[in-house]
């Protein structure tokens, strides 16, 4: 199906794995022997540094917290049975009022769809049970295995690309700060610049002159700039492992947006010093910075939903963990030996270079014998996100097309099958879509070939008053709303943690209202998703160009030409529906408003000041609004001295920073949350 140079197979090369592992644990102790009789142990640095990201168990219940280790096979065990079981069960309440009335073809279809869209949603929330388990019962062993590190061997790597300069070297500057604050002032600092506008490469230029001048104990600052832009982000990475990977043991991989703490990345650093076997850790980066309502909503569901999530992903998957491409630390031999990238087999879109790259590297790596890991435990680690639904929707353009690649990638042996399942539920991310829209589709179109005497409450509708129907419904509702009701649980369990949010009041009202945009967005972002998809297979590529890093609002007429078939769906299928069946249409109501209202719910939501006034409710708060970090405080001051800097060179900037668009005029941050006004 596709190449692959330099791969080896067979016992031989499970051979070469075992003797680079204990080759790899010789070194460790011999490190030890030489250390000084009588000479203390180095304290962690980050021993005890967690902010936000970990969700501790109530303190009431301290006291029945037992630590246990359980088995990896154990582990995913309670993973794959239960999430099978729940999917036979969600089959089993289906079948009965779908077969009321004859068993047919359209019947099996409406059965195989909804068997597929249960599983993968069942998944997902099982996950998050699994973590909240894991969190009451497992405890918390510290950072007993942090290893001592050469703070010279590791490299912090930055790939750009036609990025927003100041954006850029601001959040390099306080990483660098950060770094020097927590004793890694000896790694050096790279950014690898594969930018193809000359203009936007002299503002960089400009940038990188002005940011390595302030030395003062900083991290040393490098910078390059490829030629040629061959293999993209990848080709980048690999470039620069050709040629300072005999420097450097480890590196920190970062994305143009990315911002991560010292403290973090020394943590990080200790943890694989301290495992020969670890080939890579990644962290939980969280969203921030925008302030424009969709993402300041977006921003407050990763911080409250995502923990637990990741905790349960971690407990199942072990050293066979995900990696996103960035905030993670990799260990720079064994990526340059086992990672090179394969040419899919025939032509874009789904043939070519692989596009998410990220997940297929971290897989050739768990296949050579390294570990995967993920410290879900981990705070001062941020990136950005798109501002608006539309610009959201873009990005996820782009890796709808790189997930759909990894078909290719299932035929692939030696992979894990927990490596498998990362690249089925990339795929199935957006393939779920136009599952799903099938799904009501057929459901509709059965229902209205029905004689009309059957139509009303006969047993094989999308609705019937068989036993079945409510539970199956009551089931369904509870697969999808049980991973809130438990992070919101959590959240409000542990004082610090709610009061970061705003307190148990707008911590509530806030996920009342995260909801309810929800249940108004996923309508449109089905349809989207579908779309993309059908184009994908249809053989339609996509520029894969920066994206938007700003708070971009979105004007009537665009949101008006992006939505109309979003609205045109909505007003053909609601009048069929209720021209069948009105009780029918009160219950698919949401998603016909969903579509409908599309247009103005982008509109609006893309506006920064309904943000703030949103933070003046002290609605959707995070703890990166209420306590936010010292790198977080820094960025704007940082990115403000760059922007000042380019503003007086203007053959650099006034060509390489008009094409980027700007954010618009930051309004007032309430005053009762004056330390956040920094985050603009």
């Amino acid at each position: 199906m596709y190449r692959l140079a330099g791969r080896r197979k067979g016992e031989g090369h499970r051979a070469i794995c075992r003797s680079r592992r204990a080759e790899a644990a010789r070194e460790v102790r011999r490190r030890e022997a030489l250390r000084r009789p009588g000479r203390p142990r180095e304290r962690s640095f980050a021993r005890g540094f967690r902010r936000h990201a970990a969700l501790p168990w109530p303190r009431g219940c301290r006291a029945a917290k037992r630590r246990f280790a359980v088995p990896m096979i154990v582990r995913r065990l309670t993973f794959i049975l239960p999430t099978l079981a729940l999917t036979g069960v969600t089959a089993a309440l289906a079948y009965p009022p779908m077969a009321a009335n004859g068993f047919g073809l359209a019947d099996a279809l409406m059965l195989l769809l909804l068997v597929l869209s249960s599983g993968y949603v069942t998944a997902q929330s099982w996950q998050v049970v699994l973590g909240l388990l894991h969190r009451a019962f497992a405890g918390r062993k510290g950072d007993q295995g942090a290893g001592e590190v050469d703070c010279s061997r590791l490299a912090v790597v930055m790939p750009i690309c036609d990025e927003d300069v100041a954006g850029v070297f601001g959040a390099v500057a306080a990483i660098r700060r950060s770094m020097r604050d927590a004793g890694l002032a000896v790694a050096p600092v790279f950014v690898l610049s594969d930018t193809r506008s000359l203009a936007r490469a002299e503002a960089e230029e400009t940038a990188f002159a002005a940011t390595r001048a302030e030395t003062a104990g900083l991290p040393e600052l490098r910078y390059r700039r490829r030629a040629v832009n061959a293999r993209r982000k990848a080709g980048n990475i690999a470039e620069f492992c050709e040629r300072h990977g005999d420097a450097f043991e480890f590196m920190l991989v970062l994305d143009a947006d990315s911002v991560m703490s010292g403290a973090t990345i020394r943590r990080m650093a200790e943890t694989m010093a301290a495992d020969p076997k670890l080939g890579l850790v990644q962290t939980l980066c969280f969203p921030a910075r925008r302030l424009t309502l969709f993402a300041r909503i977006q921003q407050f569901a990763a911080r409250l939903y995502a923990p637990l999530h990741t905790e349960g992903m971690t407990f199942w998957t072990g050293g066979d963990a995900i990696y996103w491409g960035h905030n993670a630390m990799i260990r720079v031999q064994p990526f340059r030996e086992h990672c090179e990238l394969p040419i899919l087999a025939g032509r874009p879109p789904l043939g070519g270079e692989i596009l998410c790259h990220d997940v297929v590297e971290a897989a050739f790596l768990r296949r050579a014998g390294w570990e995967v890991r993920m410290l879900p435990d981990l705070d001062g680690t941020w990136e950005d996100m798109p501002s608006n639904t539309l610009d959201f929707a873009q990005r996820d353009r782009r890796w709808c097309q790189g997930n759909l690649q990894h078909l290719a990638l299932l035929a692939e042996k030696g992979l894990t099958w927990p490596f498998l399942f990362h690249l089925v539920n990339g795929i199935f991310a957006y393939a779920s879509a136009p599952v799903w829209l099938l799904f009501l589709i057929v459901g509709t179109l059965q229902y209205a070939s029905q004689p009309a005497a059957s139509v009303g409450g006969g047993a094989d509708t999308l609705l019937a008053p068989a036993v079945a129907a409510p539970v199956l419904f009551g089931l369904s509702l509870t697969v999808i709303f049980l991973p809130k009701v438990l992070s919101i649980a959590l959240t409000l369990a542990d004082r610090r943690r709610r009061r970061a949010f705003g307190g148990a009041g707008p911590l509530l009202a806030s996920a009342i209202a995260e909801t309810l945009f929800g249940i108004l967005w996923n309508p449109m972002s089905l349809v989207f998703y579908t779309g993309f998809v059908v184009a994908t297979l249809a053989g339609r590529t996509v520029a894969w160009d920066p994206q938007h890093r700003t708070d971009r609002g979105v004007g009537w007429g665009e949101a008006t030409r992006r939505h109309r078939w979003h609205m045109a769906i909505a007003l053909l299928w609601g009048a069929l529906v209720w021209r069948l069946d009105p009780a029918v249409f009160w219950w698919m109501s949401p998603l016909f408003a969903g579509l409908l209202l599309s247009a103005p719910l982008t509109v609006l939501s893309s506006r920064m000041s309904l943000g703030l006034a949103a933070a003046r409710l002290r609605l959707f708060l995070t703890p990166d609004e209420t306590e936010p970090a010292p790198e977080l405080l820094s960025l704007r001051a940082e990115t403000a001295k760059v922007e000042a800097l380019l503003a007086e060179a203007p053959s650099a900037e006034g060509t390489a920073r008009a094409s980027v668009p700007r954010a618009a005029p930051a309004g007032r941050w309430p005053s009762h949350l004056e330390p956040a006004e920094a985050l603009r």
